[in-house]
């Protein structure tokens, strides 16, 4: 659902940046330019929060791309944490998309 919705968006887009560079685009075109957000918007981000969701246990026994301490850098950083807290980013994020 995510390639689909990515993709519905960028034919949308780019059909209309078409229409437009050859002249007037159609109404239904421009229609589906400014309102298709609507429904493309949630499923995409759905489908990425889903991916996340199915990814994080692999992630975590991994310990995937994490800087455990001690280390020359004396810096630590968990790469599921920084998962969860991108996921929890989208709450406040996700309604900036349509306002």
């Amino acid at each position: 659902s995510l390639l689909t919705a990515w993709a519905l968006s960028e034919i949308i887009r780019y059909g209309f940046f078409a229409a437009k560079e050859l002249g007037s685009p159609p109404y239904f075109l421009l229609w589906l330019r400014y309102t298709g957000f609507i429904v493309l918007y949630p499923i995409g981000v759905s489908s990425e929060l889903a991916m996340l969701w199915f990814a994080l246990p692999t992630i975590k026994a991994s310990k995937m791309w994490n800087l455990d301490m001690p280390n020359p850098l004396n810096f630590g950083f968990d790469y599921y944490i920084f998962c969860l807290l991108g996921a929890a980013m989208y709450m406040p994020g996700f309604p900036q998309l349509y306002f």
